[in-house]
Protein backbone atom coordinates (compact mmCIF):
# COMPACT_ATOMS: atom_id res chain seq x y z
CA UNK A 1 0.00 0.00 0.00
CA UNK A 2 1.23 3.52 -0.77
CA UNK A 3 2.06 6.15 1.42
CA UNK A 4 -0.45 8.27 -0.80
CA UNK A 5 -3.19 6.02 -0.74
CA UNK A 6 -3.25 5.98 2.96
CA UNK A 7 -2.82 9.25 2.87
CA UNK A 8 -5.96 9.59 0.67
CA UNK A 9 -8.00 7.04 3.15
CA UNK A 10 -6.70 8.80 6.37
CA UNK A 11 -8.10 12.11 4.90
CA UNK A 12 -11.66 10.42 3.62
CA UNK A 13 -12.30 9.05 7.19
CA UNK A 14 -11.12 12.17 8.68
CA UNK A 15 -13.58 14.86 6.46
CA UNK A 16 -15.90 12.27 6.89
CA UNK A 17 -15.85 12.42 10.75
CA UNK A 18 -15.91 15.92 10.36
CA UNK A 19 -19.30 15.63 9.10
CA UNK A 20 -20.39 14.10 11.58
CA UNK A 21 -19.03 16.08 14.30
CA UNK A 22 -20.75 19.04 12.83
CA UNK A 23 -24.03 17.63 12.54
CA UNK A 24 -24.27 15.23 15.52
CA UNK A 25 -21.53 15.40 17.92
CA UNK A 26 -20.93 19.21 19.18
CA UNK A 27 -24.07 19.37 21.50
CA UNK A 28 -22.00 19.89 24.51
CA UNK A 29 -20.01 23.80 25.02
CA UNK A 30 -16.21 22.35 25.05
CA UNK A 31 -17.34 20.73 21.44
CA UNK A 32 -18.66 23.95 20.14
CA UNK A 33 -15.38 26.29 21.50
CA UNK A 34 -13.04 23.72 19.71
CA UNK A 35 -15.00 23.71 16.48
CA UNK A 36 -14.90 27.49 16.42
CA UNK A 37 -10.91 27.52 17.34
CA UNK A 38 -10.15 24.64 14.80
CA UNK A 39 -12.05 26.35 11.69
CA UNK A 40 -9.97 29.66 12.40
CA UNK A 41 -6.97 27.38 12.54
CA UNK A 42 -6.20 27.95 16.10
CA UNK A 43 -4.16 24.26 16.61
CA UNK A 44 -2.18 25.63 19.00
CA UNK A 45 -4.74 26.98 21.16
CA UNK A 46 -6.45 23.75 21.27
CA UNK A 47 -3.70 21.38 22.07
CA UNK A 48 -2.30 24.10 24.85
CA UNK A 49 -5.71 23.49 26.48
CA UNK A 50 -5.78 19.98 26.69
CA UNK A 51 -6.60 18.40 30.13
CA UNK A 52 -5.64 15.01 30.51
CA UNK A 53 -8.05 14.77 33.39
CA UNK A 54 -11.19 15.76 31.21
CA UNK A 55 -13.19 13.52 29.37
CA UNK A 56 -13.81 14.33 26.15
CA UNK A 57 -16.56 13.59 23.83
CA UNK A 58 -16.05 11.84 20.78
CA UNK A 59 -16.76 15.70 18.85
CA UNK A 60 -14.17 17.27 21.20
CA UNK A 61 -11.77 14.31 20.20
CA UNK A 62 -11.90 14.80 16.76
CA UNK A 63 -11.17 18.35 16.80
CA UNK A 64 -8.11 17.76 19.73
CA UNK A 65 -6.82 14.88 17.39
CA UNK A 66 -6.90 16.87 14.00
CA UNK A 67 -4.85 19.56 15.67
CA UNK A 68 -2.43 17.27 17.05
CA UNK A 69 -2.17 15.93 13.30
CA UNK A 70 -1.91 19.05 11.93
CA UNK A 71 0.27 20.49 14.25
CA UNK A 72 2.78 17.24 13.68
CA UNK A 73 2.68 17.11 9.72
CA UNK A 74 3.46 21.12 9.82
CA UNK A 75 6.88 19.42 11.92
CA UNK A 76 10.10 18.25 9.96
CA UNK A 77 11.51 16.64 13.88
CA UNK A 78 10.57 12.91 13.77
CA UNK A 79 10.34 13.02 17.69
CA UNK A 80 8.55 15.86 17.32
CA UNK A 81 6.16 14.29 14.84
CA UNK A 82 5.83 10.66 17.02
CA UNK A 83 4.82 13.10 20.36
CA UNK A 84 2.19 14.82 18.86
CA UNK A 85 0.36 11.67 17.29
CA UNK A 86 0.95 9.78 20.65
CA UNK A 87 -0.63 12.87 22.68
CA UNK A 88 -3.49 12.54 19.95
CA UNK A 89 -3.67 8.88 21.12
CA UNK A 90 -3.75 9.79 24.42
CA UNK A 91 -6.74 11.60 23.91
CA UNK A 92 -8.46 8.91 22.21
CA UNK A 93 -7.98 9.89 18.78
CA UNK A 94 -6.97 6.36 17.40
CA UNK A 95 -6.74 7.57 13.61
CA UNK A 96 -2.95 8.69 15.14
CA UNK A 97 -2.11 5.13 15.21
CA UNK A 98 -1.57 5.94 11.23
CA UNK A 99 -0.05 8.56 11.56
CA UNK A 100 2.57 6.71 13.51
CA UNK A 101 2.59 3.76 10.52
CA UNK A 102 3.23 6.34 8.27
CA UNK A 103 5.87 7.85 9.68
CA UNK A 104 7.75 4.55 10.15
CA UNK A 105 7.23 2.50 8.08
CA UNK A 106 10.22 3.12 5.89
CA UNK A 107 12.37 3.48 8.57
CA UNK A 108 11.55 0.50 11.29
CA UNK A 109 8.93 -1.47 9.09
CA UNK A 110 8.01 -4.06 12.28
CA UNK A 111 7.50 -1.03 14.61
CA UNK A 112 5.02 0.73 12.59
CA UNK A 113 3.33 -2.55 12.05
CA UNK A 114 2.86 -2.75 15.78
CA UNK A 115 1.01 0.45 15.34
CA UNK A 116 -1.86 -0.49 13.14
CA UNK A 117 -2.18 -4.22 15.08
CA UNK A 118 -2.76 -1.65 17.88
CA UNK A 119 -5.38 0.50 16.07
CA UNK A 120 -7.30 -2.37 15.08
CA UNK A 121 -7.46 -3.39 18.99
CA UNK A 122 -9.80 -0.01 18.88
CA UNK A 123 -11.98 -1.70 16.64
CA UNK A 124 -12.22 1.34 14.49
CA UNK A 125 -14.48 1.99 11.66
CA UNK A 126 -11.40 2.56 9.00
CA UNK A 127 -10.72 0.14 6.28
CA UNK A 128 -6.57 1.47 5.81
CA UNK A 129 -5.33 -0.33 8.94
CA UNK A 130 -7.45 -3.95 7.76
CA UNK A 131 -5.35 -3.18 3.84
CA UNK A 132 -1.98 -2.97 5.75
CA UNK A 133 -2.61 -5.72 7.60
CA UNK A 134 -4.39 -7.71 4.64
CA UNK A 135 -1.30 -6.94 2.24
CA UNK A 136 1.60 -7.70 5.06
CA UNK A 137 0.05 -11.45 5.59
CA UNK A 138 -0.49 -11.77 1.36
CA UNK A 139 3.32 -11.12 1.61
CA UNK A 140 4.08 -13.27 3.86
CA UNK A 141 1.98 -15.96 2.09
CA UNK A 142 -0.23 -16.64 4.85
CA UNK A 143 -3.53 -16.50 2.23
CA UNK A 144 -6.18 -17.22 4.31
CA UNK A 145 -4.97 -14.44 7.20
CA UNK A 146 -4.76 -11.77 4.15
CA UNK A 147 -8.34 -12.63 2.80
CA UNK A 148 -9.74 -12.49 6.56
CA UNK A 149 -8.35 -8.74 6.74
CA UNK A 150 -9.14 -7.91 3.04
CA UNK A 151 -12.82 -8.90 3.54
CA UNK A 152 -12.65 -6.78 6.47
CA UNK A 153 -11.02 -3.89 4.58
CA UNK A 154 -13.88 -4.32 1.79
CA UNK A 155 -16.64 -4.44 4.14
CA UNK A 156 -15.34 -0.83 5.71
CA UNK A 157 -14.75 0.86 2.52
CA UNK A 158 -16.89 3.74 1.86
CA UNK A 159 -16.15 3.59 -2.09
CA UNK A 160 -12.74 2.92 -3.52
CA UNK A 161 -11.96 -0.63 -3.23
CA UNK A 162 -9.57 -1.52 -6.59
CA UNK A 163 -6.38 -1.80 -4.34
CA UNK A 164 -8.44 -4.56 -2.04
CA UNK A 165 -10.64 -6.01 -4.44
CA UNK A 166 -7.11 -6.63 -6.42
CA UNK A 167 -5.29 -8.44 -3.22
CA UNK A 168 -8.71 -10.00 -2.98
CA UNK A 169 -8.51 -11.79 -6.52
CA UNK A 170 -5.07 -13.18 -5.59
CA UNK A 171 -5.44 -14.40 -2.17
CA UNK A 172 -8.83 -16.06 -3.33
CA UNK A 173 -6.76 -17.62 -6.66
CA UNK A 174 -4.22 -18.93 -5.08
CA UNK A 175 -6.62 -20.21 -2.17
CA UNK A 176 -8.89 -22.24 -5.11
CA UNK A 177 -11.96 -19.80 -4.70
CA UNK A 178 -12.12 -18.88 -8.07
CA UNK A 179 -15.55 -17.79 -8.38
CA UNK A 180 -14.89 -15.42 -5.46
CA UNK A 181 -11.78 -14.66 -7.05
CA UNK A 182 -13.38 -13.70 -10.20
CA UNK A 183 -16.09 -11.59 -8.68
CA UNK A 184 -13.36 -9.66 -7.57
CA UNK A 185 -11.18 -9.49 -10.44
CA UNK A 186 -13.92 -8.23 -12.27
CA UNK A 187 -14.91 -5.51 -9.57
CA UNK A 188 -11.18 -3.96 -9.79
CA UNK A 189 -10.68 -3.85 -13.08
CA UNK A 190 -13.97 -1.87 -13.12
CA UNK A 191 -12.61 0.88 -11.09
CA UNK A 192 -9.46 1.08 -12.37
CA UNK A 193 -6.56 -0.40 -15.11
CA UNK A 194 -4.24 -2.63 -13.98
CA UNK A 195 -2.62 -3.25 -16.78
CA UNK A 196 0.77 -3.79 -15.34
CA UNK A 197 -0.31 -6.02 -12.72
CA UNK A 198 -1.84 -8.64 -15.14
CA UNK A 199 1.17 -8.68 -17.41
CA UNK A 200 2.75 -9.69 -13.74
CA UNK A 201 -0.02 -12.38 -13.75
CA UNK A 202 0.23 -13.51 -16.62
CA UNK A 203 3.99 -14.82 -15.61
CA UNK A 204 3.75 -15.64 -12.08
CA UNK A 205 3.75 -19.65 -11.83
CA UNK A 206 0.87 -19.23 -9.18
CA UNK A 207 -1.59 -18.00 -12.31
CA UNK A 208 -0.42 -20.05 -15.57
CA UNK A 209 -3.47 -21.16 -16.79
CA UNK A 210 -5.83 -18.81 -15.06
CA UNK A 211 -7.26 -17.67 -19.20
CA UNK A 212 -8.40 -21.30 -19.65
CA UNK A 213 -10.24 -21.43 -16.04
CA UNK A 214 -14.13 -21.60 -16.67
CA UNK A 215 -14.52 -18.36 -14.23
CA UNK A 216 -11.94 -16.32 -16.35
CA UNK A 217 -12.69 -17.26 -20.02
CA UNK A 218 -14.60 -14.36 -20.25
CA UNK A 219 -10.82 -12.11 -19.50
CA UNK A 220 -8.66 -14.10 -21.39
CA UNK A 221 -8.89 -11.45 -24.01
CA UNK A 222 -6.85 -9.20 -21.03
CA UNK A 223 -4.33 -12.10 -20.48
CA UNK A 224 -3.34 -12.56 -24.34
CA UNK A 225 -1.88 -9.11 -24.40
Amino acid sequence: MTIASLAASFLAASFAFSALANDQFCSDDICKKLEKQYFKKEYDKIVSAVDPKERYSEGSIFYIGMSYTILAEKSSSLQARDKLYRDAIAVKYYPAYMSLYNLYREKNPETAMVFVNEYVKTNPSDSAPFLVLGEAQFNKKNYSEADKYLRKARKLSKGHTSEIDWLLFKANYILGNYAFASKMFESAIAQSRFTEEIRAIKSDPGFVGIESRPEFKQYARLFAK
